[in-house]
């Protein structure tokens, strides 16, 4: 995770997205998890979690209930998407 504002980058704890279809799935050690809905378009993906208070989403660096990332790296091994705030980098499982 790359922190925009400052240019720091930083390991978080276990975080995992699940993109499948139409839907994302963000979860952490303990059973903690959200699901959303996911639209694709061109270089654009956006997530909307139906989640009343957005700060349980803070963990996984989304900080709106419907949040759009630039899509900056997409292959089979890795994902990179950027939004106003940080810059993520998933790798594939």
């Amino acid at each position: 995770v790359e922190r925009l504002s400052d240019g720091s980058v930083i390991t978080p704890q276990p975080l995992y997205y699940c993109f499948y279809l139409h839907t994302v799935n963000v979860t952490a050690p303990g059973g903690l998890k959200y699901g959303g809905n996911m639209t694709y378009e061109g270089s654009k993906l956006t997530l909307d979690f139906p989640v009343t208070d957005v700060d349980k989403l803070n963990k996984w660096y989304i900080y709106e209930n419907r949040t759009t990332f630039d899509i900056l790296k997409l292959s089979s091994e890795s994902l990179v998407l950027k939004s106003s705030e940080v810059v993520l980098t998933f790798r594939k499982f």
